[in-house]
């Protein structure tokens, strides 16, 4: 059952009121998000948003999410072909082929990061740092590709799309609490642009800064904060995909003031 928490009335990305508005999903509904704001998006905003949200669902993750049930309502086909890295002799070399859906391993891999700059005293904006990866769904897969002895194949993750579903989530959360009304938006280059030197505002806890849900939390989590650093105040979220799985949480730096 689809549960509209707000309804805004002009664009959270532009701030266009020019009809039609569309509503937003906090969580993509392909992720089993059921949760939106009305009126929240302009037509030309939405293809933005929908683009990368697509690619990161129905990419190399359509496989785990088909596995663990998370389909959205139209139930689209597949992509007819995916791609996985393959390594040659032992890993001699590497090669990125296309395969059909029912050949790729089943797995579901995310990023992970340094800690946002702005919650660390580093303010500067520098490119997205990759720390690693949390492989939070891994199955054999049906069929084995191409792979001779001495040759395997892995998914090809990719983080830009995951960042970027992230953020617009967090931005989406806040503007459905009525919280962004006293900070200026932080997110908006990354989701709209996919800007990459966005350091400062997201990225993963450090060990031990923050427990992620046990396994068995269903639902993805998203949650949201005040915090100040020196005289800086911001509004920070933090969003938890897979957590039943043990996925990593997502520090974001909404809002700044």
């Amino acid at each position: 059952m689809q549960n509209r928490l707000a309804t805004i009335g002009y664009c959270i990305y532009c701030g266009s009121t020019q009809p039609p508005l569309t509503r937003e999903h906090i969580i993509p509904e392909g992720l089993g998000g059921r949760d939106f704001i009305a009126e929240a998006s302009c037509a030309k905003c939405q293809i933005i948003t929908s683009k990368f949200e697509q690619q990161f669902l129905r990419g190399i993750n359509w496989p785990a999410r088909v596995k663990l049930g998370m389909r959205g309502r139209k139930r689209k086909a597949p992509p007819p072909l995916l791609p996985v890295q393959r390594s040659i002799n032992y890993g001699e070399r590497k090669e990125t082929v296309m395969v059909p859906p029912d050949e790729v391993p089943v797995q579901l891999s995310l990023v992970t990061l340094e800690p946002p700059g702005l919650l660390c005293g580093k303010p500067e904006k520098r490119e997205l740092r990759r720390t690693g990866y949390i492989t939070v769904v891994k199955y054999k897969h049906v069929r084995t590709h191409s792979v001779g002895p001495g040759d395997s194949i892995a998914v090809v993750c990719n983080a830009v799309d995951t960042v970027r579903t992230a953020a617009k989530a967090a931005h989406a959360h806040c503007f459905a609490k009525g919280e962004l009304v006293d900070f200026k938006p932080m997110l908006l280059d990354l989701i709209m642009s996919g800007d990459l030197n966005c350091s400062d505002v997201i990225g993963t806890p450090r060990d031990g800064e923050y427990i992620r849900p046990k396994r068995g939390v269903q639902g993805h989590l998203v949650e949201s904060y005040r915090t100040n650093v020196g005289s800086d105040w911001f509004l920070v979220s933090r969003v938890t995909f897979f957590p039943a799985e043990g996925g990593p949480t997502y520090l974001i730096v909404v809002g700044k003031k």
